[in-house]
């Protein structure tokens, strides 16, 4: 085989002597040439993939969780919720495990990430930005491209189900830097950033509201803990932890806290002291209030008269002058009254004064209700506990002391707002803080609830909203607390929040009370035990939940049987319906050995007097 040289090409390509340069255009514009023509490809790829998430008929889905918030997120088999530590948010889809492999709807793992989701329904194509790399994922395909270079391969395929693309986890995690962790028994997926060193412990700490108590004084503790990794706070510890002291001197109490991967942080302590002797109460009386009256005239209304007679006679009994006055006095003794009083003048005349009192009575709207009661009386019953040094308990804090096996400490006291009405926000509760009081309130919780939506369509200036609440306040005879003026009473640590039924505390024909069947007028007879079971435990059910529902999860509600009285049946449902105790109407007292779920309270009404309030009920 005979090979041809080509001399001229040759002597274009041979190299040149070290050194020198070469002197021919054509081969310095070719090589510049293919620099450009690499950087142009290098730079349309990139633009292609930038473009590729603002062209074709994609859906774009934006991420909602906090990118401020230290990475730890976490997803519950067979859930659509996403936590991440401060807040709770959705996923299109549940994270589901299938033959060991755990997957996660696409969308809930981009709105952990802070990302943005692209999805292309027709070609199967989706596209994830903003989390720090370009990730690719095509539906049917185990093949997912991370940046421009990188392939990873899952450890199964993409698939699309009802609308909703879902992605093997743990290798989509691992492949953009992140760490998880799956708890078989829970069927929890923790996703961390991937470690890189030592991690950072969390951190813990407590404050008091002082450093120097009384024996059996209650004791507030606020805490604060944190994650430098933005792990979960799972798990606590204290040293010497209590309410209270029984016991006078020194006491150090140490707080520790433990995060979700197991590190626990430096345990912070402090010393409380201790001081005097603890005496702790025989009984508690338990003070029930219903509506307060702001004008003393709305209840009642006194004029005293007092009439004079002063008559002067001789020593053999002769009149020598008779006159009477009538004028407006100030008297407190609600009942007739006559005095007389005999003297002698300067000429030995004897003077006899005849002194008249006469209670007239004007009677004001609320005179014939009992349990509407002055303004004013309340405040002096608020003043009296005061002067007396007399502690006012909320019913949680009655329970903390029985569950320790102690009475509270002497003088102490349980104010109740029954059927909460809007007085217990306008009048009470200022008058408690101003006195730093405690107290709770038992409103009828659909009543609340029914009232609360129309004062919420009267703020929004809904058409007709004000009418409707003019005759719904109507109705109910005094007008209701809302769950807004429910919510701050209670943040304020003033009230604690009970309930007197959700829509049980009413008396008489078709209204029947929770405490026994009621009559079934349209078949002409009374519930059997099935129905009434079923009427009460429904009522019950639907207080707690609405309560907790409006109030938050923490809430520890108790329950007051409307009018005073149960069942068997209505006390069983109260207890399995998660109560921490109710009560009932009879002497108002509580003792050490008192059942709590048939704890006694007293009315507090208008013919209680200041004296029988100091000297009677407190005693």
């Amino acid at each position: 085989m005979k090979f041809r040289s080509n001399r001229k090409s040759y002597e274009k390509r041979r190299r040149l002597p070290q050194g020198e340069k070469t002197r021919n255009p054509k081969v310095l514009v070719g090589s510049l040439a293919a620099i450009v023509i690499s950087l142009v490809v290098l730079a349309v790829v990139v633009v292609i993939g930038i473009v590729g998430f603002s062209t074709d008929n994609s859906k774009e889905t934006a991420a909602k969780s906090d990118t401020n918030a230290p990475f730890h997120v976490w997803f519950i088999a067979e859930s659509k919720e996403i936590h991440n530590g401060t807040g709770v948010s959705d996923m299109g889809g549940n994270y589901t495990v299938t033959d060991g492999v755990s997957y996660l709807p696409l969308d809930g793992i981009v709105t952990a990430l802070s990302g943005t989701l692209k999805y292309n329904e027709d070609t199967g194509v989706c596209k994830i930005r903003d989390i720090g790399k370009w990730v690719k994922l095509t539906v049917d395909s185990d093949v997912m491209r991370v940046s421009l270079f990188r392939k990873v391969t899952l450890a199964g395929k993409v698939y699309e189900e009802d609308g909703v693309v879902y992605v093997p986890a743990a290798t989509f995690f691992d492949a953009i830097g992140y760490a998880c962790e799956y708890t078989a028994s829970s069927g929890r997926l923790d996703v961390f950033p991937a470690g890189d060193g030592e991690e950072a412990k969390p951190t813990a700490s407590f404050t008091t509201d002082k450093d120097t108590y009384q024996v059996g004084e209650k004791i507030v503790y606020t805490t604060e803990n944190a994650s430098p990794e933005g792990y979960e706070i799972v798990d606590e510890k204290w040293d010497n932890y209590d309410d209270w002291y029984f016991e006078s001197g020194e006491v150090n109490v140490g707080y520790a806290v433990k995060d979700y991967k197991g590190n626990w942080s430096k345990t912070y302590s402090k010393t409380l002291t201790i001081e005097g002797e603890y005496t702790a109460a025989e009984r508690v009386p338990v003070l029930s209030y219903f509506y307060l009256a702001k004008n003393d005239s709305d209840v009642y209304q006194t004029k005293t008269e007092r009439t004079q007679t002063v008559t002067t006679a001789d020593a053999t009994g002769k009149v020598l002058s008779t006159k009477t006055t009538t004028k407006a006095a100030n008297y407190d003794d609600y009942t007739d009254k006559t005095e007389t009083k005999t003297t002698t003048d300067s000429d030995g005349n004897t003077v006899k004064t005849t002194t008249k009192y006469t209670q007239k009575k004007t009677e004001g709207k609320y005179y014939d209700n009992p349990y509407v009661i002055k303004l004013s009386q309340f405040k002096k019953e608020m003043a009296a506990l005061d002067d007396e040094g007399y502690t006012t308990l909320t019913v949680s804090e009655y329970l903390d002391y029985q569950d320790s096996g102690v009475m509270p400490p002497a003088k102490s006291v349980i104010l109740l707002f029954v059927n909460g009405y809007e007085t217990s926000y306008t009048l009470a509760y200022p008058v408690l803080q101003e006195y730093g009081m405690k107290a709770n309130i038992v409103p009828e919780v659909k009543a609340v609830a029914d009232r609360s939506a129309l004062v919420k369509a009267v703020d929004n200036g809904e058409e007709g909203a004000e009418d409707s609440l003019a005759t719904f306040d109507e109705g109910t005879s005094f007008p209701l607390v809302t769950f807004g003026q429910l919510t701050e009473m209670k943040d304020s640590g003033t009230f604690e929040v009970g309930c007197i039924s959700y829509d049980g505390n009413r008396w008489g024909a078709n209204a029947p009370v929770l405490a026994e069947p009621a009559y079934l007028e349209d078949q002409g007879r009374e519930e059997n035990a099935e129905e009434y079971g079923a009427r009460v435990k429904k009522d019950v059910t639907a207080a707690i939940t609405t309560l907790c529902d409006n109030l938050g999860e923490e809430t520890r509600p108790f329950f007051v049987y409307p009018f005073g009285t149960t069942s068997d049946m209505l006390t069983a449902a109260v207890k399995d319906a998660g109560f921490s105790c109710a009560f009932l109407k009879d002497d108002g007292y509580i003792y050490g050995d008192s059942d709590l779920f048939a704890l006694h309270r007293m009315n507090i009404t208008q013919s209680i007097s200041n004296w029988d309030f100091s000297h009677s009920i407190l005693k």
